[in-house]
């Protein structure tokens, strides 16, 4: 009985995730309790009556139940068993009235979930020409849901912030219509809570720091205050890039003071220097963005420029979701599935970002691939790949801004690739890309 409490008052917790599911939690408690008590005392009392003399048995069991009225032929040994099994009787039946509750309460739980889900989704398509949400986007919904549903924070916060930007704009026109298991898209795009000696960086420098071997982890998204104490002083912190897509990481130094001539270096995961940037007027701000492969370790240095001046700052390190919902899709062994006929709307985030996308040709044997520049700046080239991933053909528009339409000869009932990238990974921007019968 005391192993069972032990295990019982541990999972209270759990249980209290869920109103209704506590309800039954302690409402099978409490017939368990009831029933190893009464169970306990009958069999008691059974053990002590068999030892009275036949005559007595009676008034012991009156002074003892109180009110008994035996029927004709029974005796009070076996009125005494009849009520050991009423009591295992009644614990059976408690405990189906909670399975049943239980399994009526997880399936209005799916059911919720899969109309949030839907919601979501529906959203999306409204405003991407039709096309679900992608693979990746699919993953982090259904992660944030369970998070949510789940009541852990962190894991939904940090599916949240893995969406593509379309997506996260779908979750948050979706809230108003699912505030049962939703929360405000706000909530869930502030930084991450502070949890230990590293991540206690997220509030406040903390010193030794002076090389790149203890570095203090900052969260993404988040912002510290930290100082140049003296001229000679440098400060090193590291963070890793968000998965499972390439994304633009902002590294700002806000100045607190008027004398600080902010100096700031990143380092790769080697160690080795990606770049730097300085702002050499004292009290002035200083910032480096660059495009950063997924899951990756980068270090952060800040100083003084030229070392001959000191002073406190802010130091901000976010992910950008730059990327679209079809990320990532870097190469052909994954490209993100389109179909024949839909416009779908996606980007070149970077003069390095290449875009793969499969299509398969139906009955049609010619089609046309037709790329709708959105921007001003990407000077876009495709190129069609065969079944076997051999190339096809290619084509480009050198002018940033321009489009491309180019038609071939498709193998029916077939699947080939397309890919989209800037013309000598010179340059980035938006797109339409639509793939029709000819």
């Amino acid at each position: 009985m005391l192993q069972f409490l032990k295990a019982a008052l541990s999972a209270i917790p759990s249980a209290a995730v869920n109103g209704y599911a506590f309800g039954a939690y302690a409402l099978a408690i409490a017939a368990y309790v009831l029933t190893v008590w009464r169970v306990a005392r009958n069999k008691n009392l059974l053990a002590n009556i068999q030892k009275l003399p036949p005559k007595d048995r009676l008034s012991v069991l009156e002074i003892e139940i109180g009110g008994v009225r035996l029927a004709k032929g029974i005796s009070p040994e076996q009125w005494v068993r009849s009520r050991i099994h009423r009591y295992y009787l009644f614990a059976f039946l408690a405990t189906c009235v909670v399975a049943v509750a239980i399994a009526a309460m997880a399936a209005l739980k799916g059911v919720n979930y899969v109309q949030t889900l839907t919601i979501i989704n529906n959203e999306y398509r409204q405003f991407s020409n039709g096309a679900p949400l992608s693979g990746p986007d699919l993953q982090h919904i259904e992660d944030l849901l369970n998070g949510l549903m789940s009541r852990d924070r962190e894991r939904a916060q940090m599916a949240f912030n893995q969406l593509s930007k379309p997506a996260r704009d779908a979750y948050q026109r979706a809230y108003p219509s699912a505030r049962e298991i939703l929360v405000p898209a706000q909530e869930l795009s502030e930084g991450p809570p502070v949890t230990s000696r590293q991540t206690a960086a997220s509030a406040r420098e903390v010193e030794p720091n002076n090389d790149i071997l203890n570095p203090n982890e900052i969260p993404l998204n988040a912002t510290i205050d930290a100082a140049i104490d003296s001229p000679s002083d440098v400060d090193f912190f590291t963070f890793s890039s968000p998965g499972p897509r390439r994304d633009y990481i902002d590294i700002v130094v806000s100045n607190g003071s008027t004398t600080l001539a902010p100096e700031i270096t990143v380092y790769k995961s080697d160690k080795g220097t990606l770049n730097s940037t300085y702002n050499a007027t004292p009290g002035g701000d200083a910032s480096y963005s660059f495009a950063a492969q997924p899951s990756s370790r980068f270090y952060v240095r800040v100083s003084s420029r030229y070392g001959s001046s000191s002073g406190s700052y802010r130091l901000a390190v976010r992910a950008r979701n730059a990327f679209d919902g079809y990320e990532p899709n870097d190469d052909i062994l994954n490209a993100s599935l389109v179909e024949v006929g839909k416009t779908i709307e996606a980007n070149i985030m970077d003069p390095s970002d290449v875009d793969f996308y499969r299509f398969d040709t139906g009955n049609n044997a010619r089609l046309a691939v037709s790329l709708e520049n959105r921007s001003t700046t990407l000077a876009p080239e495709i190129t069609i790949y065969k079944p076997d991933k051999g190339v096809a053909s290619s084509t480009y528009n050198a002018t940033p801004g321009g489009d491309v339409i180019y038609s071939f000869a498709a193998q029916p009932n077939s699947r080939f690739y397309v890919r989209v990238s800037s013309r000598y990974g010179a340059n980035s921007g938006k797109y339409a890309l639509t793939i029709r019968p000819e």
